[in-house]
């Protein structure tokens, strides 16, 4: 209690909290409504059918960030990130009217227009996101701020995706762009809250071209390799757990047969386990960053993916009737399923907030937000990849579950090969384990 006392004591770290928490609800709130609407309205376009549309608004979100994440980084290290903050967060309540016009005329293009434009505002939000995290917690307390915004972002994630879900029931078009706009005028208010930061002296130049820059970004991580390395393994958890969620809505109605409700169910366990891993790991790791955790992490994945897998595998589910909440629960075989899912998201927790730590604290100075550009984008890009994974492991018959264990086995693939070639984590492994 001690920690998050302290946290969110600090006057400049709190406004920024509820800044970011309220941006990635928004976020999900317009995406999951815009999902629902599509796939129950069975809405085309062009000839598109419902089923790809929802596969394209996943992309159009996507994409900017592969665009626009190189720009993104220069301006977050050449201006005043509160000034960022304010301006990209004035930025969302505009694109929150056009998509509130969007809904009230029933335009299903505007409102995939409007998924990008907030895409894209995501993507210059982003490198502030963890690059101003030193700019307002001490050094020694970075591990857990970085924590808090973990926590914050999958929490956020878990009440827009509900969010949109009750709102998509309400059927009302005015409501919607209602919640819209008064969450980003929220946002707003906090982000003028926010207390100025110091501007630094910067030599980075900015030039007009908001696509070029990509092969500059990578350079900025010349004489880098270790915060490449961190960001790569970053990647892949995104990769891991883009592949989870993408094949969690199949799992649940083919292999579990149960209704949206359970989903809905998994997502929150997902959300409370990521949230109480990433609490835990900055608590761990006190008052310095701990990469040691990050071994922890994947071992606690690994057991309890195989523990998923092979229980799954055993299981016969053969039941015809569609099964709500009370059904589901009344079933005591799924237990043993809810608890390795919760414990999936708890080690995916432990494992991230030490990486993102790491990145923040060892970036060279004037650098970091075009660091965690080149995350973004990376991220995105392994998001991509385990998508083309999944769409072939599907043409090959396999099922959710064992499309999940085969994602796992090539992300502790890469994972150990990374351990096995860089020291630091083994050393920071066998210190935590010796210590422990």
């Amino acid at each position: 209690m001690n920690l998050i006392h302290s946290v969110f004591k600090n006057k400049k770290f709190y406004p920024f909290f509820w800044v970011q928490f309220l941006g990635a609800m928004n976020d999900n709130i317009i995406k999951n409504l815009l999902v629902i609407l599509i796939a129950y309205k069975g809405i085309e376009i062009f000839g598109v059918n419902s089923q790809n549309l929802i596969a394209i608004v996943g992309a159009v979100f996507i994409l900017p960030f592969v665009l626009f994440s190189p720009y993104s980084g220069l301006l977050a290290d050449k201006y005043n990130k509160v000034k960022v903050i304010q301006v990209t967060k004035c930025w969302e309540l505009l694109v929150m009217l056009v998509a509130t016009f969007g809904f009230l005329s029933e335009n299903y293009l505007l409102l995939i227009v409007t998924i990008f434009l907030m895409g894209m505002q995501s993507s210059f939000f982003g490198p502030v996101k963890f690059s101003i995290i030193p700019d307002l917690v001490d050094r020694k307390d970075i591990s857990n701020a970085t924590s808090y915004v973990e926590f914050g972002t999958f929490l956020a994630i878990l009440l827009g995706t509900i969010g949109g879900g009750v709102l998509s029931k309400m059927n009302s078009w005015s409501l919607y762009g209602v919640v819209l706009c008064f969450v980003a005028i929220v946002g707003i208010l906090f982000s003028f809250l926010q207390p100025s930061l110091e501007q630094k002296d910067t030599d980075v130049k900015v030039g007009v071209n908001i696509f070029g820059g990509h092969i500059n970004l990578l350079k900025v991580l010349s004489g880098q390799g270790k915060v490449f390395n961190a960001v790569i393994l970053i990647s892949c958890f995104w990769f891991f757990g883009a592949a989870l969620l993408t094949v969690l809505p199949t799992y649940c109605q083919k292999m579990l047969n149960g209704n949206e409700s359970v989903v809905t169910l998994f997502l929150a366990l997902f959300t409370f386990g990521i949230g109480a891993g990433s609490l835990l790991s900055g608590k761990l790791s006190g008052h310095k960053v701990q990469l040691g955790l990050v071994p922890i992490g994947v071992i606690g994945i690994l057991i309890s993916v195989c523990d998923f897998y092979f229980y799954n595998k055993g299981l016969i589910f053969n039941s015809e009737e569609v099964k709500n909440l009370g059904m589901f629960f009344a079933d005591s075989s799924h237990y043993r399923i809810i608890v390795d899912f919760i414990l999936i998201s708890f080690f995916g927790g432990i494992y991230i907030v030490p990486l993102y730590a790491y990145v923040q604290d060892q970036s060279k100075k004037g650098t970091l937000s075009r660091v965690i550009a080149v995350n973004n984008i990376m991220n995105a890009l392994f998001m991509v990849i385990a998508s083309v994974i999944i769409i072939v492991l599907n043409k090959t018959g396999k099922n959710s579950n064992e499309i999940l264990f085969a994602i796992m086995l090539i992300f502790t693939v890469i994972f150990i090969l990374f351990f096995c070639y860089e020291k630091q984590f083994r050393a920071a492994f066998k210190q935590y384990i010796s210590k422990g």
